[in-house]
């Protein structure tokens, strides 16, 4: 079995979002350091489920090698470093992710994160992974394209001509 989450992101989006867009399978993988969640992705992409609209969930487990076959794949990551800091003691190395693969920042569970948006925030600023510009794009802009949502994850500057 492939990670504990069998749901996908389109069953948790809103109807009208849900349904405009292929589904977003994502699953919780390499959420762990040992050999089994190691082989997690490995599994995932033996069953055909490695494509460009899957979102991965934390990767704290994922080496090198699966960093390069998600990008091959044009997947994306949603991370969760607060969580895993808590859980497991480190989290993924997101490093190169944004030049590379979608990604996205999110709040796993308040059992398990520091609490809200702006803690995971702070905890993703803590690791040094990303520079601030990065870690605002994983919550707005490139959030938006991983979820497919063309219309939301960006602000628009309008200015009204004065008389």
């Amino acid at each position: 079995m492939v990670g504990h989450t069998r749901c996908t992101l389109s069953q948790m989006l809103p109807a009208p979002i849900a349904g405009h867009r292929d589904p977003l399978p994502d699953d919780h993988i390499a959420e762990g350091t040992d050999e089994a969640a190691a082989d997690e992705l490995r599994q995932l992409d033996a069953l055909g489920c490695l494509r460009e609209n899957t979102v991965l969930i934390h990767g704290v487990g994922l080496s090198e090698a699966d960093r390069r076959r998600v990008l091959e794949a044009g997947a994306g990551l949603v991370w969760c470093p607060s969580t895993n800091l808590y859980l497991l003691g480190r989290t993924g190395d997101v490093r190169n992710s944004p030049q590379q693969v979608a990604l996205a920042i999110g709040t796993d569970s308040r059992l398990t994160a520091d609490g809200d948006m702006l803690d995971e925030l702070k905890a993703a600023s803590a690791t040094g992974q990303l520079s601030p510009e990065q870690i605002f794009r994983a919550v707005t802009i490139d959030a938006a394209k991983l979820l497919r949502l063309p219309d939301v994850g960006f602000c628009v500057l309008v200015h009204a001509q004065i008389f």
